[in-house]
Protein backbone atom coordinates (compact mmCIF):
# COMPACT_ATOMS: atom_id res chain seq x y z
CA UNK A 1 0.00 0.00 0.00
CA UNK A 2 2.77 2.46 0.93
CA UNK A 3 4.63 1.77 -2.31
CA UNK A 4 1.55 2.79 -4.27
CA UNK A 5 1.23 5.99 -2.23
CA UNK A 6 4.87 6.89 -2.88
CA UNK A 7 4.19 6.91 -6.62
CA UNK A 8 1.66 9.72 -6.09
CA UNK A 9 3.98 12.05 -4.12
CA UNK A 10 7.40 13.28 -5.25
CA UNK A 11 9.71 12.37 -2.34
CA UNK A 12 13.45 12.85 -2.74
CA UNK A 13 14.31 9.56 -0.98
CA UNK A 14 11.43 7.14 -1.42
CA UNK A 15 13.44 4.05 -0.55
CA UNK A 16 14.45 5.45 2.86
CA UNK A 17 10.86 6.42 3.68
CA UNK A 18 9.64 2.98 2.62
CA UNK A 19 12.26 1.19 4.73
CA UNK A 20 11.54 3.31 7.82
CA UNK A 21 7.79 2.72 7.57
CA UNK A 22 8.25 -1.01 7.01
CA UNK A 23 10.05 -1.17 10.35
CA UNK A 24 6.67 -0.33 11.90
CA UNK A 25 4.89 -3.18 10.10
CA UNK A 26 4.25 -4.90 13.46
CA UNK A 27 2.37 -1.81 14.73
CA UNK A 28 -1.00 -2.27 13.02
CA UNK A 29 -2.51 0.79 14.70
CA UNK A 30 -0.58 3.17 12.38
CA UNK A 31 -1.56 3.16 8.72
CA UNK A 32 -0.12 5.30 5.87
CA UNK A 33 -2.25 7.62 3.78
CA UNK A 34 -2.04 10.83 1.72
CA UNK A 35 -3.54 14.00 3.18
CA UNK A 36 -3.15 17.79 3.01
CA UNK A 37 -0.96 19.47 5.63
CA UNK A 38 -1.76 23.16 6.26
CA UNK A 39 1.15 25.01 7.84
CA UNK A 40 1.00 28.13 10.04
CA UNK A 41 1.84 30.39 7.06
CA UNK A 42 -1.19 29.09 5.17
CA UNK A 43 0.76 26.94 2.69
CA UNK A 44 -0.63 23.53 1.84
CA UNK A 45 1.34 20.39 0.99
CA UNK A 46 0.03 17.01 -0.03
CA UNK A 47 2.16 14.58 2.03
CA UNK A 48 2.20 11.03 3.27
CA UNK A 49 1.43 10.58 6.95
CA UNK A 50 1.03 7.76 9.45
CA UNK A 51 -2.41 8.06 10.98
CA UNK A 52 -3.59 6.06 13.99
CA UNK A 53 -2.71 5.51 17.63
CA UNK A 54 0.37 4.85 19.74
CA UNK A 55 -0.06 2.43 22.65
CA UNK A 56 0.98 3.65 26.09
CA UNK A 57 0.60 2.52 29.67
CA UNK A 58 -0.69 4.78 32.43
CA UNK A 59 -1.51 3.60 35.95
CA UNK A 60 -0.92 0.02 34.82
CA UNK A 61 -3.57 0.32 32.09
CA UNK A 62 -3.10 0.39 28.34
CA UNK A 63 -4.43 3.35 26.34
CA UNK A 64 -4.16 4.44 22.71
CA UNK A 65 -3.02 7.98 22.02
CA UNK A 66 -4.21 9.28 18.61
CA UNK A 67 -1.38 10.81 16.61
CA UNK A 68 -0.52 11.76 13.06
CA UNK A 69 3.08 11.74 11.78
CA UNK A 70 3.77 13.74 8.60
CA UNK A 71 6.78 13.21 6.32
CA UNK A 72 8.20 16.24 4.47
CA UNK A 73 9.24 15.92 0.82
CA UNK A 74 12.95 16.06 1.68
CA UNK A 75 12.70 13.32 4.34
CA UNK A 76 14.97 12.20 6.06
CA UNK A 77 16.83 15.53 5.88
CA UNK A 78 13.89 17.15 7.68
CA UNK A 79 12.35 15.53 10.77
CA UNK A 80 8.74 14.32 10.72
CA UNK A 81 5.99 16.71 11.81
CA UNK A 82 4.01 15.10 14.64
CA UNK A 83 0.59 16.02 16.04
CA UNK A 84 -1.64 14.64 18.77
CA UNK A 85 -5.13 14.47 17.23
CA UNK A 86 -7.79 14.19 19.94
CA UNK A 87 -11.43 13.42 19.16
CA UNK A 88 -14.44 15.50 20.20
CA UNK A 89 -14.59 13.40 23.40
CA UNK A 90 -11.04 14.34 24.36
CA UNK A 91 -8.97 17.39 25.19
CA UNK A 92 -5.28 18.24 25.15
CA UNK A 93 -3.71 18.58 28.56
CA UNK A 94 -2.75 22.24 29.22
CA UNK A 95 0.93 23.13 29.69
CA UNK A 96 2.12 19.69 28.61
CA UNK A 97 5.90 19.50 28.38
CA UNK A 98 5.95 18.19 24.82
CA UNK A 99 2.53 19.02 23.31
CA UNK A 100 1.12 22.51 22.78
CA UNK A 101 -2.55 23.47 22.75
CA UNK A 102 -2.81 22.78 18.99
CA UNK A 103 -1.47 19.23 19.43
CA UNK A 104 1.98 19.93 17.94
CA UNK A 105 4.61 17.65 19.49
CA UNK A 106 7.97 19.05 20.64
CA UNK A 107 10.77 16.72 21.61
CA UNK A 108 14.56 16.60 21.76
CA UNK A 109 14.61 13.59 19.42
CA UNK A 110 12.95 15.69 16.71
CA UNK A 111 15.16 18.76 17.23
CA UNK A 112 18.28 16.55 17.05
CA UNK A 113 17.05 14.61 14.02
CA UNK A 114 19.77 13.22 11.71
CA UNK A 115 20.16 10.69 8.92
CA UNK A 116 20.77 7.98 11.52
CA UNK A 117 17.40 8.66 13.19
CA UNK A 118 14.39 6.50 12.36
CA UNK A 119 10.61 6.55 12.73
CA UNK A 120 10.75 3.37 14.80
CA UNK A 121 12.91 5.07 17.44
CA UNK A 122 10.67 8.16 17.31
CA UNK A 123 7.52 6.11 18.00
CA UNK A 124 9.27 4.26 20.84
CA UNK A 125 10.34 7.60 22.35
CA UNK A 126 6.82 9.06 22.13
CA UNK A 127 5.43 5.89 23.66
CA UNK A 128 7.69 6.26 26.71
CA UNK A 129 7.04 10.02 27.03
CA UNK A 130 3.24 9.69 26.76
CA UNK A 131 3.23 6.76 29.20
CA UNK A 132 4.90 8.97 31.78
CA UNK A 133 2.70 12.01 31.11
CA UNK A 134 -0.37 11.50 28.88
CA UNK A 135 -1.03 14.47 26.58
CA UNK A 136 -4.83 14.09 26.45
CA UNK A 137 -7.74 13.57 28.81
CA UNK A 138 -11.40 12.58 28.44
CA UNK A 139 -14.05 15.24 28.63
CA UNK A 140 -17.07 14.67 30.84
CA UNK A 141 -19.92 12.89 29.08
CA UNK A 142 -22.51 15.40 30.26
CA UNK A 143 -20.78 18.40 28.77
CA UNK A 144 -19.73 16.50 25.63
CA UNK A 145 -23.27 15.34 24.96
CA UNK A 146 -25.06 18.60 25.90
CA UNK A 147 -26.63 20.67 23.18
CA UNK A 148 -28.10 24.12 23.47
CA UNK A 149 -31.23 24.81 21.43
CA UNK A 150 -33.62 27.72 21.29
CA UNK A 151 -37.05 28.07 19.77
CA UNK A 152 -39.56 30.86 19.38
CA UNK A 153 -43.01 30.81 20.91
CA UNK A 154 -44.63 31.02 17.50
CA UNK A 155 -43.08 27.63 16.45
CA UNK A 156 -40.17 28.94 14.34
CA UNK A 157 -37.37 26.52 13.37
CA UNK A 158 -34.80 25.71 16.04
CA UNK A 159 -31.33 27.15 15.73
CA UNK A 160 -28.47 24.66 14.99
CA UNK A 161 -27.01 23.08 18.12
CA UNK A 162 -23.87 24.60 19.58
CA UNK A 163 -21.31 22.43 21.36
CA UNK A 164 -20.61 23.94 24.81
CA UNK A 165 -17.12 24.77 26.00
CA UNK A 166 -15.71 21.80 27.98
CA UNK A 167 -14.96 22.34 31.67
CA UNK A 168 -11.48 23.40 32.67
CA UNK A 169 -9.39 20.35 33.57
CA UNK A 170 -7.35 20.10 36.72
CA UNK A 171 -3.55 20.21 36.65
CA UNK A 172 -3.15 16.41 36.36
CA UNK A 173 -6.42 14.83 35.17
CA UNK A 174 -6.62 11.03 35.10
CA UNK A 175 -5.76 9.26 31.82
CA UNK A 176 -8.83 8.33 29.82
CA UNK A 177 -9.77 7.03 26.39
CA UNK A 178 -7.52 8.34 23.57
CA UNK A 179 -8.62 8.41 19.89
CA UNK A 180 -9.15 10.56 16.81
CA UNK A 181 -7.50 12.41 13.99
CA UNK A 182 -7.04 15.99 13.00
CA UNK A 183 -8.15 17.94 11.01
CA UNK A 184 -10.85 15.33 10.11
CA UNK A 185 -12.37 14.12 13.40
CA UNK A 186 -13.44 10.52 13.86
CA UNK A 187 -16.53 9.42 15.78
CA UNK A 188 -15.78 7.68 19.05
CA UNK A 189 -15.72 3.85 18.74
CA UNK A 190 -15.44 1.85 21.97
CA UNK A 191 -14.69 -1.36 20.09
CA UNK A 192 -11.48 0.10 18.66
CA UNK A 193 -10.14 2.30 21.43
CA UNK A 194 -11.49 0.53 24.53
CA UNK A 195 -14.01 1.67 27.16
CA UNK A 196 -13.97 5.30 28.17
CA UNK A 197 -14.67 6.28 31.80
CA UNK A 198 -17.48 8.77 32.29
CA UNK A 199 -17.57 12.11 34.05
CA UNK A 200 -18.03 10.35 37.38
CA UNK A 201 -14.40 9.24 37.23
CA UNK A 202 -13.20 12.83 36.89
CA UNK A 203 -12.06 14.40 40.14
CA UNK A 204 -14.08 17.34 41.41
CA UNK A 205 -13.12 20.73 40.04
CA UNK A 206 -12.07 22.94 42.92
CA UNK A 207 -12.11 26.15 40.99
CA UNK A 208 -12.33 27.44 37.48
CA UNK A 209 -8.58 28.14 37.50
CA UNK A 210 -6.18 25.23 38.01
CA UNK A 211 -3.75 25.58 40.89
CA UNK A 212 -0.29 26.83 39.91
CA UNK A 213 2.74 25.37 41.66
CA UNK A 214 5.57 27.53 42.99
CA UNK A 215 8.05 28.55 40.23
CA UNK A 216 10.98 26.88 42.00
CA UNK A 217 8.99 23.70 42.52
CA UNK A 218 7.85 23.79 38.92
CA UNK A 219 11.47 24.25 37.75
CA UNK A 220 12.60 21.30 39.87
CA UNK A 221 9.76 19.19 38.55
CA UNK A 222 10.55 20.23 34.97
CA UNK A 223 14.25 19.49 35.48
CA UNK A 224 13.50 16.09 36.96
CA UNK A 225 11.01 15.42 34.17
CA UNK A 226 13.61 16.41 31.56
CA UNK A 227 16.23 14.14 33.10
CA UNK A 228 13.80 11.25 33.31
CA UNK A 229 12.71 11.91 29.75
CA UNK A 230 16.33 11.94 28.55
CA UNK A 231 16.99 8.69 30.35
CA UNK A 232 13.91 7.02 28.88
CA UNK A 233 14.74 8.38 25.44
CA UNK A 234 18.28 7.03 25.72
CA UNK A 235 16.95 3.67 26.87
CA UNK A 236 14.45 3.55 23.98
CA UNK A 237 17.11 4.50 21.41
CA UNK A 238 19.56 1.99 22.87
CA UNK A 239 16.95 -0.75 22.86
CA UNK A 240 15.99 0.04 19.26
CA UNK A 241 19.62 -0.01 18.11
CA UNK A 242 20.28 -3.26 19.97
CA UNK A 243 17.17 -4.76 18.41
CA UNK A 244 18.30 -3.68 14.92
CA UNK A 245 21.79 -5.08 15.49
CA UNK A 246 20.28 -8.31 16.77
CA UNK A 247 18.05 -8.60 13.68
CA UNK A 248 21.02 -7.92 11.40
CA UNK A 249 23.19 -10.39 13.33
CA UNK A 250 20.45 -13.02 13.14
CA UNK A 251 20.01 -12.56 9.39
CA UNK A 252 23.75 -12.83 8.81
CA UNK A 253 23.98 -15.92 10.99
CA UNK A 254 20.95 -17.46 9.31
CA UNK A 255 22.63 -17.10 5.90
CA UNK A 256 25.88 -18.52 7.28
CA UNK A 257 23.97 -21.35 8.92
CA UNK A 258 22.28 -22.19 5.60
CA UNK A 259 25.69 -22.22 3.89
CA UNK A 260 27.07 -24.51 6.60
CA UNK A 261 24.08 -26.79 6.22
CA UNK A 262 24.76 -27.13 2.49
CA UNK A 263 28.43 -27.86 3.20
CA UNK A 264 27.42 -30.45 5.81
CA UNK A 265 25.10 -32.09 3.30
CA UNK A 266 27.87 -32.25 0.70
CA UNK A 267 30.24 -33.67 3.31
CA UNK A 268 27.70 -36.34 4.27
CA UNK A 269 27.31 -37.35 0.62
CA UNK A 270 31.09 -37.44 0.16
CA UNK A 271 31.51 -39.47 3.35
CA UNK A 272 28.96 -42.01 2.12
CA UNK A 273 30.81 -42.31 -1.20
CA UNK A 274 34.12 -42.80 0.59
CA UNK A 275 32.55 -45.41 2.85
CA UNK A 276 31.22 -47.36 -0.17
CA UNK A 277 34.60 -47.08 -1.89
CA UNK A 278 36.32 -48.37 1.24
CA UNK A 279 34.00 -51.39 1.28
CA UNK A 280 34.79 -52.16 -2.37
CA UNK A 281 38.54 -51.81 -1.71
CA UNK A 282 38.27 -54.17 1.27
CA UNK A 283 36.47 -56.75 -0.86
CA UNK A 284 39.08 -56.39 -3.61
CA UNK A 285 41.88 -56.78 -1.07
CA UNK A 286 40.32 -60.00 0.30
CA UNK A 287 39.98 -61.36 -3.23
CA UNK A 288 43.64 -60.59 -4.02
CA UNK A 289 44.77 -62.19 -0.76
CA UNK A 290 42.80 -65.32 -1.70
CA UNK A 291 44.39 -65.39 -5.16
CA UNK A 292 47.83 -64.94 -3.60
CA UNK A 293 47.21 -67.92 -1.34
CA UNK A 294 46.18 -69.99 -4.37
CA UNK A 295 49.33 -68.91 -6.24
CA UNK A 296 51.47 -69.83 -3.25
CA UNK A 297 49.84 -73.25 -3.15
CA UNK A 298 50.40 -73.75 -6.92
CA UNK A 299 54.02 -72.65 -6.59
CA UNK A 300 54.57 -75.16 -3.81
CA UNK A 301 53.04 -77.87 -5.99
CA UNK A 302 55.34 -76.98 -8.89
CA UNK A 303 58.39 -77.01 -6.64
CA UNK A 304 57.38 -80.40 -5.28
CA UNK A 305 56.97 -81.81 -8.81
CA UNK A 306 60.34 -80.41 -9.81
CA UNK A 307 61.96 -82.03 -6.82
CA UNK A 308 60.33 -85.34 -7.73
CA UNK A 309 61.59 -85.07 -11.32
CA UNK A 310 65.11 -84.22 -10.20
CA UNK A 311 65.19 -87.17 -7.82
CA UNK A 312 64.07 -89.58 -10.59
CA UNK A 313 66.47 -91.25 -13.17
CA UNK A 314 68.49 -89.01 -15.47
CA UNK A 315 67.35 -90.83 -18.63
CA UNK A 316 67.45 -88.63 -21.84
CA UNK A 317 64.16 -87.31 -23.07
CA UNK A 318 64.49 -88.90 -26.51
CA UNK A 319 64.67 -92.32 -24.89
CA UNK A 320 61.25 -91.88 -23.35
CA UNK A 321 59.68 -92.40 -26.80
CA UNK A 322 60.34 -95.98 -27.97
CA UNK A 323 59.12 -97.60 -31.19
CA UNK A 324 57.87 -101.20 -31.38
CA UNK A 325 59.74 -102.07 -34.58
CA UNK A 326 62.64 -100.99 -36.77
CA UNK A 327 60.43 -99.62 -39.53
CA UNK A 328 58.61 -97.35 -37.10
CA UNK A 329 61.87 -96.17 -35.65
CA UNK A 330 63.18 -95.39 -39.16
CA UNK A 331 59.95 -93.48 -39.95
CA UNK A 332 60.32 -91.41 -36.75
CA UNK A 333 63.88 -90.47 -37.59
CA UNK A 334 62.94 -89.48 -41.17
CA UNK A 335 60.02 -87.28 -40.02
CA UNK A 336 62.20 -85.55 -37.41
CA UNK A 337 64.89 -84.91 -40.00
CA UNK A 338 62.36 -83.46 -42.44
CA UNK A 339 60.90 -81.08 -39.82
CA UNK A 340 64.34 -79.98 -38.71
CA UNK A 341 65.27 -79.08 -42.32
CA UNK A 342 61.99 -77.16 -42.67
CA UNK A 343 62.77 -75.11 -39.53
CA UNK A 344 66.28 -74.43 -40.79
CA UNK A 345 64.98 -73.13 -44.11
CA UNK A 346 62.60 -70.82 -42.24
CA UNK A 347 65.41 -69.34 -40.18
CA UNK A 348 67.55 -68.88 -43.33
CA UNK A 349 64.71 -66.89 -44.95
CA UNK A 350 64.59 -64.56 -41.93
CA UNK A 351 68.36 -64.15 -41.94
CA UNK A 352 68.28 -63.22 -45.61
CA UNK A 353 65.52 -60.67 -45.08
CA UNK A 354 67.54 -59.10 -42.24
CA UNK A 355 70.69 -59.06 -44.44
CA UNK A 356 72.49 -61.29 -41.95
CA UNK A 357 73.61 -63.75 -44.65
CA UNK A 358 74.97 -63.33 -48.13
CA UNK A 359 72.79 -64.31 -51.05
CA UNK A 360 75.22 -66.81 -52.60
CA UNK A 361 75.76 -68.46 -49.21
CA UNK A 362 71.98 -68.63 -48.71
CA UNK A 363 71.47 -70.25 -52.12
CA UNK A 364 74.19 -72.78 -51.51
CA UNK A 365 72.82 -73.90 -48.15
CA UNK A 366 69.22 -73.94 -49.37
CA UNK A 367 70.17 -76.05 -52.34
CA UNK A 368 71.91 -78.62 -50.13
CA UNK A 369 69.12 -78.75 -47.55
CA UNK A 370 66.40 -78.96 -50.19
CA UNK A 371 68.06 -81.95 -51.81
CA UNK A 372 68.39 -83.69 -48.45
CA UNK A 373 64.79 -82.87 -47.54
CA UNK A 374 63.62 -84.39 -50.81
CA UNK A 375 65.30 -87.69 -50.01
CA UNK A 376 63.81 -87.72 -46.51
CA UNK A 377 60.30 -87.18 -47.87
CA UNK A 378 60.74 -90.00 -50.39
CA UNK A 379 61.89 -92.26 -47.57
CA UNK A 380 58.86 -91.35 -45.52
CA UNK A 381 56.52 -92.11 -48.43
CA UNK A 382 58.13 -95.52 -49.04
CA UNK A 383 57.91 -96.51 -45.37
CA UNK A 384 54.23 -95.47 -45.21
CA UNK A 385 53.46 -97.46 -48.38
CA UNK A 386 55.24 -100.53 -47.03
CA UNK A 387 53.41 -100.37 -43.73
CA UNK A 388 50.14 -100.06 -45.59
CA UNK A 389 50.94 -103.23 -47.54
CA UNK A 390 51.72 -105.02 -44.31
CA UNK A 391 48.54 -103.68 -42.70
CA UNK A 392 50.39 -101.84 -39.97
CA UNK A 393 49.25 -98.31 -39.09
Amino acid sequence: KLAGLLDQVQYSNKSRLLDDCLQLSDMKSLSPKIDMLVKNDGSENQLICLDGTIPMFYNQKKYNCPVRIWFCLDYPKSPPICYVTPTRDMGIKPRHVHVDSAGFIYHQYLTQWSDSSSVKELVATLKNVFSREPPVYAKSSSSAGARLTSSTSNGSQAQPPVRPIPPNPVANPPMEHLVASQPNERVHDDSYFGPMPRHSSMPPVVSSEPSRPHPEEQAAVNRQSTEEESRLTFVAMTFSKIEDKYDRFRRENDSEFDAYQLKQKDMDITFQKLHDYKIRLTQERDRLFKMLEELDAAEQTIERVQEDLQSSSQEPVENTLKCHDTMADQLLQAVCHDKAIEDTLYELDKALDDSKIETHTYLKIVHKLSREQFFQKELINKILARRKQLGVY
